[in-house]
């Protein structure tokens, strides 16, 4: 086999290239896999009518980067909310910026991930668009004000007064919390 001169010890991945000419991407074996840590388990769900719902992500706390375990009460669950069990989250250079501040306007602790795929558990009373067991997939945008012109032609990230997944906070002053956990509350527009 071959070995491409990309093999350095800064690169994750390195390209193996066989004789029959078929390329290969292997991990550079001069740099430790990541660990992969696993999300707390959810400690208990809510309902529309119960009290607030706490769940375990995984937060900044600063601007170091680095993430930890931290508990943290969901929103109560509106008309028109879906709280959904997180199944997978994916990470974007986005979440790397927002936790290390290289935006200078993160808040802290701050649970991030906006590329999110779950489960809905549970749905607020005037909700019609899912029900429980749907799998279901969440953007960078949770909430709106649902009165002005480009909400109400379905055009929601026009917003001016839109919700970001985390690193904002919902109308009701609570602070917006991402898919680095086991729960999520969304709006279902």
């Amino acid at each position: 086999a071959l070995y491409s001169s990309a093999t350095l010890p800064s690169i994750p991945y390195h390209y193996r290239v066989s004789r029959q000419r078929q390329v290969q991407v292997l991990p550079n074996p001069r740099i430790p896999r990541p660990r992969l840590l696993p999300l707390p388990q959810q400690q208990e769900m809510g309902s529309v009518d119960a009290s607030e719902t706490t769940v375990t992500g995984w937060a900044a706390r600063d601007a170091t980067g680095h993430l930890s375990p931290y508990r943290y009460t969901l929103r109560k669950t509106g008309p028109e909310d879906v709280v959904l069990k997180v199944k997978y989250c994916g990470i974007c250079h986005t979440d790397v910026h927002q936790v290390k501040n290289d935006l200078g306007a993160s808040k802290y602790p701050m649970v991030p991930g906006h590329e999110v795929v779950g489960e809905v558990v549970e749905v607020g009373p005037e909700v019609s668009k899912f029900r429980a067991g749907d799998v279901v997939g969440v953007g960078v945008i949770v909430g709106c004000c649902r009165d002005c012109r480009p909400c109400k032609a379905n055009v929601e990230q026009y917003c001016n007064k839109k919700i970001w997944s985390y690193n904002d906070v919902y109308t009701d002053g609570k602070p917006t919390q991402g898919g680095f956990a086991s729960a999520m509350v969304v709006d279902q527009k």
